[in-house]
């Protein structure tokens, strides 16, 4: 028995390791490369510096517009606060502003104060010169059949959205007045986001499983009469809760939240799921050590106790981490 356990425990992480690196790993989608980004060595609206290089790492979406236009540029500036609002921390939005003259970095910075953007990771990019201006939209512009001719003219009146990938390759160009598109340019920018530190929920969500499953049968063993089996799997479990701990803080440190794409009842749903899972996952890890502390000093009868209460709380944790890496990840963009 006491081998079935270990390989069950090892078949247990196995699982969640391939399931962690399959996620991370697994082929992004099967979209066309277009051609390479051009560089460029502009400007943000905090004077900062912003080139093609400096934006390799993580996905990218880029729109053209300029802040006294009264048309398209403040439809497409809502659209780009909604894609702010439900893509994930891998993936940056740029907004190239295609007049020069009058776009200064202070002047994209009072734009977007009064916009109430929020910069965390979107950029306005201040083009600084035509001669800037023509080569980088020379560069972006994707043929998409309704702008031919003069390339120029056709990025800055464009309605399109432009992705390109963490490689600095573009991937393709998106109306940014069809849904369907829209919807599109989620689903692509998200299965291109998964680069680096933007796949360890996907690491996070396989530790999750493999925590649960082995609690699972840490449990079935011990109502076998299988104690010394049981410990094993239950500290297993106890590693992957902490290999989870210590990856969920990197990522968050390093990448920040990840907001719910949702609204209404399936936003309200989420919260409640999100915070009853916070609360208690605070309080695991006092209750765990509080269980293992009562079975080192064999003091059985008040470790049953305690883990008859622990146990449904660090599977619920276990079980809700995964769904709502679901949720935010891979469930519907």
């Amino acid at each position: 028995m006491k081998r079935l356990a270990l390989a069950a425990g090892v078949l247990a992480l196995g699982a969640g390791a391939a399931l962690g690196l399959w996620a991370v790993l697994q082929p992004r989608p099967d979209l066309p490369v277009i051609r390479e980004a051009p560089s460029f060595t502009l400007t943000d609206q905090d004077g900062r510096a912003i080139t093609k290089e400096a934006l390799r790492g993580r996905a990218w979406v880029a729109d053209f517009m300029f802040t006294n236009c009264s048309g398209v540029c403040p439809v497409l500036l809502g659209r780009f606060q909604e894609l702010d609002r439900v893509l994930p921390p891998g993936v940056v939005l740029v907004s190239f502003s295609m007049d020069p003259a009058r776009d200064t970095p202070a002047a994209l910075q009072k734009y977007a104060t009064e916009s109430k953007v929020d910069l965390k990771r979107w950029r306005f990019v201040s083009t600084g010169s035509v001669e800037k201006r023509n080569a980088l939209a020379a560069g972006l512009m994707v043929d998409t059949g309704d702008n031919p001719g003069d390339a120029v003219n056709s990025v800055v009146h464009s309605s399109y959205f432009v992705l390109v990938d963490a490689e600095g390759a573009i991937r393709g160009a998106y109306s940014s007045d069809d849904p369907d598109k829209i919807l599109q340019l989620r689903k692509d920018a998200r299965a291109l986001s998964l680069a680096g530190i933007y796949g360890l929920p996907a690491v996070n969500a396989a530790l999750n499983g493999a925590s649960l499953l082995l609690l699972i049968l840490g449990l079935c063993f011990v109502r076998a009469g299988r104690f010394e089996e049981h410990a094993a799997l239950v500290l297993g479990s106890v590693a992957c809760s902490a290999v989870f701990l210590g990856c969920y803080l990197t990522y968050h440190y390093l990448a920040g939240a990840t907001r719910f794409p949702g609204t209404g009842t399936a936003r309200a749903l989420y919260l409640a799921l999100l915070i009853s899972h916070t609360i208690l996952a605070v309080a695991v890890p006092p209750l765990i050590i509080t269980v293992i502390v009562k079975a080192v000093r064999r003091r059985w009868e008040t470790h049953k106790k305690w883990a008859r209460f622990t146990v449904p709380v660090w599977a619920y944790v276990s079980a809700t981490g995964v769904l709502i890496y679901w949720v935010l990840f891979r469930g519907s963009s």
